[in-house]
C-alpha cells in the first residue's frame, strides 16, 4: 500500500534531521580539573571543613550540607538549582560567625614552574549580608570574592596560582562574620594547567595608559591557543609610575589576529571591548622594596627603582563578549588603560620573567602607530608582558543539551514527523490512494 510507503517516508525524515541536530551539536572539550568531586556529585566527598557537615539541616551557623537545593536544608532559604547541569549537587552553607575557619580545602600536587587557574561558582541562599570568600594558598590570599546580592544567582571567580612542586592546600575561608544572612553554596571549583605569564617582580612596567601627557601608548602580546574554545576571562598585572594611583576610567582590551613573515606583528582587530573600571576585580600586592622599574617606549624614558606596589586586574567578559579561538592559531592582546582628566598619573602593564610563547611584545606610538618590538630600556632585551588567557569550552547556551532538553527535541520531531504524515495522507486520500 502506498499508505505505507509515506509512512517509511516521514519516519526516515525524522531520523534524518534527528541526526543532523546530533551532527550540528558541538561538543565540549574539557581540561583535566586536579580537583576531586569539585562539582560535588560524589556527594560529601574530598571536603576538608573545618564547618560542621549537617546532613537535611543547615540552620545552625557553621554548618554545611551538599544538596540538590539551599531549600532542602534550610526551609528559609531561596530554592534553585546547582551550576553544574540544573540537577545536580552543590555545597551549601550557613555563615560561621567565628573567624578563620575553613569552609572549603584541598591539598593538591602542582607542578614546579607550571601556572594553573582556579575557579569556583559562588551564590547566595539568602539576599541579606551576601558572604565575602577568601581564597588561599599554602595560607596566604590570593584573591577574595563577595556573594551576589541576588538570590539563586551564580557567578564566577577565577585566580591564577603558580605550581611550587610540592603538594599545596587551597582553602576557601568567609571574611564575612555576621550572624543574619552570610548564606552561601558553591559548585564547580576547578583547577586547570594554563600556559601563564606571571609578573615579574624586578622587571618593569611598561607605559600602557592614555593621557595627552604621557601620550596614548599601546602594548601587545601574543598568545597560541592550544584547543578551540572561547576566552571568557583576561587577567593581566600593572601598576603606577611612583606609585602615583588614581582610578582607571576604564580598560579598552583587543584580539589582533597574528601576521606572518619574518617580524610577526599584530594584523587584523578580531575582537574590542571597553571595560568600566567598576567591572575589573582588583587585587593589590606588594614588593618588599621599591625595585620596579617604569619605562616608556616611545620615548626611552626609564626610571629604575620606581615603585613598589602592583595589581592584579581580572576581567569576566559576560558570555556574550566572549571571543572564540582556533586550536593551533597565534592571536596578541592589547591592553590599554584610559584614565580621567585631569591628571599626571601613569599606569603600567608588568612585564614577565616566564614567556609562554616564543615571541616577543611589541608596542606603538603616535602619530604613526607601526607596531613595533618591545626592547628594554638601551641594550636591553626582549620583553614580554604578564597575563594569563581563561578559555572556556562552548558556552553552555551553544553545548550539548541536557536530556530534558532532549527531550524536547525528540517530541518536537514527533510532531513534526505526525504533522507531515497528516498531509502526506490527506494528499494521498484526495488523490484515491488507498
Amino acid at each position: 500500500m502506498r499508505i505505507d510507503r509515506l509512512t517509511k517516508q516521514c519516519l526516515a525524515f525524522a531520523a534524518c534531521t534527528f541526526s543532523l541536530i546530533l551532527l550540528a551539536t558541538p561538543r565540549a572539550s574539557v581540561s583535566q580539573n586536579f580537583i576531586d568531586n569539585g562539582d560535588f556529585e560524589q556527594g560529601n566527598v574530598s571536603i576538608g571543613s573545618q564547618y560542621t557537615y549537617s546532613h537535611g539541616n543547615i540552620v545552625p551557623v557553621g554548618t554545611y550540607d551538599v544538596v540538590y537545593d539551599p531549600h532542602d536544608a534550610h526551609a528559609g532559604a531561596c530554592s534553585y538549582p546547582d551550576h553544574t547541569s540544573g540537577s545536580g549537587l552543590m555545597l551549601a552553607a550557613n555563615g560561621a560567625t567565628a573567624p578563620n575557619l575553613i569552609v572549603w580545602s584541598q591539598t593538591v600536587p602542582l607542578a614546579a614552574n607550571t601556572y594553573y587557574d582556579f575557579s569556583l561558582w559562588i551564590s547566595s541562599w539568602s539576599s541579606k549580608s551576601p558572604a565575602q570568600l577568601q581564597i588561599q594558598y599554602d595560607g596566604n590570599p590570593v584573591g577574595t570574592i563577595e556573594a551576589p546580592n541576588t538570590c539563586g544567582l551564580w557567578q564566577q571567580f577565577t585566580v591564577a596560582l603558580e605550581g611550587t612542586g610540592i603538594p599545596a592546600d587551597i582553602a576557601i575561608i568567609d571574611l564575612n562574620l555576621a550572624y543574619s544572612g552570610n548564606d552561601f553554596a558553591i559548585d564547580d571549583i576547578s583547577l586547570t594547567r594554563t600556559p601563564a605569564q606571571l609578573p615579574d617582580t624586578l622587571g618593569l612596567d611598561v607605559q600602557a595608559c592614555c593621557l595627552s601627557h604621557c601620550g596614548a601608548v599601546t602594548l601587545a602580546d601574543d598568545w597560541v591557543c592550544t584547543q578551540d574554545g572561547w576566552v571568557k576571562d583576561i587577567h593581566f598585572w600593572g601598576s603606577w609610575e611612583r606609585d602615583w594611583e588614581v582610578v582607571i576610567d576604564r580598560f579598552l582590551i583587543q584580539i589582533y589576529s597574528s601576521g606572518v613573515g619574518d617580524t610577526v606583528m599584530p594584523d587584523q582587530l578580531l575582537w574590542s571591548c571597553e571595560v568600566p573600571f567598576a567591572n575589573v576585580g582588583v587585587v593589590p600586592l606588594q614588593t618588599q622594596n621599591p625595585v620596579e622599574g617604569w619605562y616608556d617606549p616611545c620615548s626611552g624614558y626609564y626610571h629604575p627603582q620606581d615603585h613598589q606596589l602592583y595589581y592584579q586586574y581580572n576581567v569576566y567578559l559576560p558570555m556574550g563578549s566572549w571571543f572564540h579561538q582556533e586550536a593551533g592559531a597565534a592571536y596578541w592582546l592589547s591592553v590599554q588603560a584610559f584614565l580621567p582628566p585631569p591628571t599626571f598619573a601613569c599606569w603600567g602593564w608588568k612585564t614577565t620573567e616566564n614567556p609562554s610563547t616564543p615571541g616577543i611584545a611589541v608596542f606603538r606610538c603616535p602619530p604613526n602607530n607601526t607596531w613595533q618590538c618591545l626592547t628594554g630600556p638601551g641594550a636591553g632585551g626582549h620583553l614580554d608582558l604578564a597575563f594569563v588567557i581563561t578559555g572556556d569550552s562552548i558556552p553552555p547556551t551553544q553545548g550539548v543539551p541536557t536530556l530534558s532538553e532532549w527531550g524536547l527535541i525528540v517530541l518536537a520531531l514527533l510532531l513534526a514527523a505526525a504533522g507531515v504524515f497528516a498531509v502526506l495522507r490527506r494528499r494521498a486520500v484526495a488523490r484515491g490512494w488507498q
